[in-house]
């Protein structure tokens, strides 16, 4: 699932829109995520597009919006399974990209689940 796709889930839409301002208390920086012709782009408070793709570059935005994403592709993943993601985590991908995801959200997001799935709805 690449970045595009995971958007298309109304939820993860949602809190992205939520967790990528929450960060930034300025209301000049206020950033969104829009949809133009079923494609995803970061607006800015100047109304400029950035098409949303993995590798957006090393702004500090782009690379928390690609750890949020990746976070989200991850728990997408594994929601079913909880225990294939720490597996996954601890013993087979130790040279992976693990540390890129955001434990913190993907702690909520598994706990979340787990107690009220319609959520996800």
């Amino acid at each position: 699932m690449d970045y595009q796709q995971i958007l298309n889930i109304h939820y993860i839409f949602n809190l992205m829109n939520i967790l990528i301002n929450n960060q930034n208390n300025n209301k000049n920086n206020q950033k969104k995520i829009v949809k133009v012709n079923n494609t995803f782009y970061l607006e800015d408070n100047k109304q400029n597009l950035y098409l949303i793709q993995e590798y957006m570059g090393k702004s500090f935005e782009r690379t928390e919006i690609e750890k949020l994403l990746d976070t989200f592709i991850y728990f997408e993943k594994y929601k079913k399974n909880p225990i294939d993601s720490y597996i996954n985590q601890r013993f087979i991908n130790k040279n992976n990209n693990l540390h890129l995801l955001d434990y913190d959200l993907l702690r909520a997001l598994q706990m979340q689940y787990s107690t009220n799935k319609s959520y996800f709805e």
